[in-house]
């Protein structure tokens, strides 16, 4: 996952997840099977923060067709979704 970024409606960001302790990963992957096992995410990974990006800096900044919108995701929940395409993800991308 790319560091230095913002984080998202949680406020956890990257480097939290990179120099946690050991333990940490473990819980998660506790987390992220009983997850898997019950086909259940929690509400809190279906947020972000839509955040609006300019486009071009000298055009008209009032045009709504000069912004692009950006969405800050929950750091644990992209990090599920790399570990869930990790686990399946052969098998997502050959249209099975």
């Amino acid at each position: 996952m790319k560091k230095f970024k913002a984080p998202g409606a949680d406020g956890i960001e990257t480097e939290h997840l990179d120099y946690a302790h050991p333990l940490l990963a473990v819980q998660l992957c506790v987390m992220f099977n009983v997850m898997l096992q019950h086909s259940v995410v929690p509400a809190t990974f279906h947020t972000g923060i839509i955040i609006p990006v300019v486009k071009d800096k000298r055009g008209d900044l009032t045009d709504i067709t000069n912004y692009r919108a950006v969405t800050l995701s929950p750091c644990i929940s992209k990090l599920y979704e790399m570990c869930v395409l990790e686990l399946y993800g052969n098998l997502l991308l050959k249209g099975n």
